[in-house]
């Protein structure tokens, strides 16, 4: 997965908040740390404990 898919679901995710789609909003974001997390393990936050 690369930059350009994460940022492909980036703009599907403003378009869904534009139009008040919460679930899509949702799904998107969810796509896109997933992308994230691929591509680099160690960069997204998670708590301690």
């Amino acid at each position: 997965m690369n930059s350009d898919q994460r940022l492909s679901y980036l703009h599907l995710m403003n378009k869904a908040a534009e139009s008040e789609d919460r679930q899509s909003y949702f799904y998107y974001l969810k796509l896109a740390e997933e992308a994230l997390q691929r591509q680099d393990p160690d960069v997204l936050w998670k708590p301690a404990g």
